[in-house]
């Protein structure tokens, strides 16, 4: 009964904080193709990442998928190689019916960060969603700037 309260808790300060640790059919998707494509260490690392269930929080109408690890949680799991601060770890080319998009799975110093949709999901059908293209460790930008200009009228510092 106390880890029912426990719960029921947690999910009332998700809602209130607009944050959840549960990842949408999509994402999970998405991060498994990529999880498929990596050398096994990395593999390992992601699968470990994502095992500690991360706070998400969504933003610019679910384009931006942002991930962070509380205190503990940083601490139980392993980092990717790359620290810098921003390391593009995939390109992810979709399609759902007869819309296309592409996703980029961001690291930052070593850690999960986002899930970057190029374009919106607005024609997104999760049970028709096929990744048709994994490319790791590519140099492409992350959005956060250019996101950060929409919502707040400047670049993040």
């Amino acid at each position: 009964m106390t880890s029912d309260f426990g719960a029921l808790l947690a999910r009332l300060g998700e809602l209130i904080r607009g944050t959840t640790r549960r990842l949408r059919p999509y994402e999970e998707t998405i991060l498994a193709a990529v999880r498929e494509r990596l050398e096994p260490g990395e593999r390992d690392i992601l699968a470990r990442q994502i095992a500690v269930r991360p706070l998400i929080q969504r933003s610019l109408g679910n384009r931006m998928v942002l991930f962070a690890f509380d205190r503990g949680r940083q601490e139980q799991i392993p980092l990717f190689d790359d620290r810098d601060d921003e390391h593009c770890l995939a390109r992810v080319r979709l399609r759902s019916g007869p819309s296309r998009n592409v996703v980029l799975v961001v690291i930052h110093r070593g850690r999960l960060s986002s899930l970057e949709f190029r374009r919106t999901l607005r024609h997104l059908d999760a049970t028709r969603l096929e990744v048709t293209d994994v490319a790791l460790h590519v140099r492409e930008t992350s959005v956060a700037a250019a996101a950060d200009r929409l919502e707040h009228g400047r670049d993040r510092s």
